[in-house]
């Protein structure tokens, strides 16, 4: 039989297959479950298939592959080879530290940054500092070049995002950050000095995010379309990704986390709303609560940034998160 999801009490099969961990998480229980916590609290959902003498023979699902593979990708971005010393099995203090704490990030859809491979995208940096472990948020490069010209806006993105990163470790691991995170985020003044070729790599970067905009609103802004509608959001989106977010790709289902930008229906503007990877948007590894705790942070942070952007936001009664109507006005 090929494998599937099930449920499981020890490495007894209780029910299945299903197509998908939601499917098994929501079935219908045996009657010899009903109204029985503690044999409740046995059950778990597992992918794999059941063995010719009724036991469990239990296989990395499809999403955790996929999960670890992404997961072993950011790693690698850890200054000092923190990464790939875990991924090689160093279990020390100081390499399990810093990968609990990029983990957490990663999960929620906050890109880890490569600072060590001087990438232009922006993202979490995460790196070993003395005894401790330095978390600071870098800008997409197109920022840091503009520095100068953003007139404090740079510096402001900087603070919100420096505490964005505070929240969602207090949330994630219990852990607070300490000491001047945003020091350590200052743009280097020999980046300042803009080239064509950063700026031509910036306009692909760029067009890569604008297409994950739905309802092809990005692919209309690449072909020259410059209507209101489009502007505005080709605007938001350039200026979280300038900002080191990415776009959430909702058309192509992504399974990575990042900010969605999609038109509002009951207004005229577009809701914003944060979207944490599929390990804890649809499989809640961390619980529940710590999903909305992070949802709450995140979508507060994007309200503030966009505010710091410039953009004029409200609140949306229909979604989780936010709308933006226009740029703000002064």
């Amino acid at each position: 039989m090929p494998p599937g999801w099930w449920v499981v009490d020890g490495q007894r099969v209780v029910a299945g297959p299903f197509e998908d961990r939601g499917e098994a998480d929501c079935c219908d229980l045996p009657p010899e479950y009903v109204d029985d916590d503690e044999a409740i609290s046995r059950l778990r959902s597992a992918y794999g298939s059941p063995r010719a003498d009724g036991t469990f023979d239990e296989r990395p699902s499809p999403e955790d592959r996929a999960w670890e593979a992404h997961l072993a990708e950011q790693l690698e971005r850890i200054p000092g080879s923190l990464g790939k010393r875990w991924l090689a099995g160093d279990r020390s203090l100081e390499v399990a530290g810093a990968v609990a704490v990029a983990t957490a990030l990663v999960e929620v859809g906050l890109p880890l940054h490569d600072c060590e491979g001087h990438s232009p995208l922006g993202g979490a940096c995460v790196a070993p500092a003395q005894d401790s472990i330095s978390v600071t948020w870098s800008q997409h490069r197109r920022a840091i070049f503009r520095a100068s010209e953003l007139d404090g806006r740079f510096h402001a993105v900087q603070d919100v995002m420096t505490m964005v990163i505070t929240d969602v470790l207090a949330a994630c691991l219990g852990v607070t950050m300490h000491g001047d995170a945003y020091e350590a985020g200052k743009a280097h003044p020999a980046l300042l000095d803009r080239e064509t070729a950063e700026e031509r790599a910036w306009q692909a970067h760029l067009a890569e995010q604008l297409e994950r905009i739905p309802g092809s609103l990005g692919h209309r802004w690449l072909a020259g379309d410059r209507s209101p509608q489009v502007v505005l959001a080709a605007e938001i989106a350039s200026a979280v990704f300038e900002a080191g977010l990415p776009l959430y790709d909702s058309d192509r289902q992504s399974s990575l986390g990042g900010v969605y930008v999609g038109r509002a229906w009951q207004a005229d503007g577009y809701t914003v709303v944060w979207a944490q990877h599929d390990r804890q948007a649809h499989l809640h590894v961390r619980g529940y609560r710590v999903f909305d705790d992070v949802q709450n942070v995140m979508n507060d942070t994007l309200r503030d940034l966009l505010r710091v952007l410039g953009f004029r936001v409200e609140p949306d009664g229909e979604e989780s998160g936010f709308l933006v109507t226009g740029r703000a006005r002064g």
